[in-house]
């Protein structure tokens, strides 16, 4: 999976799903299976990653810095709501992962996917976002001694800015976008110049990892 992810890095995200199919082959995987589950892990992986940006950045007390961006809250509610009111509903859940095979020039698979096996994958992306978040405050702890930020604050920043950047499909792997993201999220707490150090640490960190 994670070997798959390095195509994101070049112009168009399909390669990313070439080598995600080409991979799972090698495990005896299917091709439709493999683009299923491709489409799956981008639907899924979104809505928990929103929860966290609503309510860490826009309902907890640091609510008052990101007023000016109270935007991204009614569209991550509005999503939120979408995946969820598709999610309860199989026949429709598997009509938009058909359409989005159908798009991408691969056959419509038939699929069943348990409601409750649903649920702990979206529990387990909340997780994932937070951990996330956490290291992105350690790496921030490391580079930037005495200044006081709240974890929340920045576990919020990060993943709105993953999102921005993971939706950003013109871009390779959201270069760009992510960052400048990041640093506008960033200021309020740190200042600018030191956000611009600190994205531009984070992505070389992230992608060594």
């Amino acid at each position: 999976a994670y070997l798959a992810q390095l195509g994101r890095y070049l112009p168009g995200r399909i390669w990313q799903l070439f080598g995600m199919i080409y991979l799972a082959a090698k495990e005896g995987i299917t091709k439709e299976e493999a683009t299923v589950s491709f489409i799956l892990s981008q639907l899924f992986a979104t809505p928990p990653g929103l929860l966290i940006v609503v309510i860490y950045l826009f309902v907890l007390e640091t609510a008052t810095k990101y007023q000016d961006y109270i935007g991204f809250a009614w569209v991550g509610v509005a999503a939120m709501a979408a995946f969820l009111v598709v999610f309860l509903q199989p026949r429709w859940l598997h009509a938009c992962i058909n359409f989005a095979t159908r798009l991408m020039r691969q056959t419509p698979v038939d699929f069943h996917l348990e409601k409750k096996v649903g649920m702990k994958v979206l529990i387990f992306y909340f997780v994932t976002w937070n951990l996330y978040g956490v290291s992105f405050y350690l790496f921030l702890l490391s580079i930037l001694h005495g200044y006081d930020f709240s974890i929340v604050e920045i576990i919020g920043a990060w993943t709105l800015a993953y999102l921005v950047g993971y939706w950003a499909i013109v871009l390779p792997a959201g270069i760009g976008a992510r960052e400048a993201a990041l640093i506008i999220l960033l200021a309020p707490i740190i200042g600018a110049d030191r956000a611009g150090i600190a994205v531009i640490g984070a992505r070389l960190w992230s992608m060594l990892g």
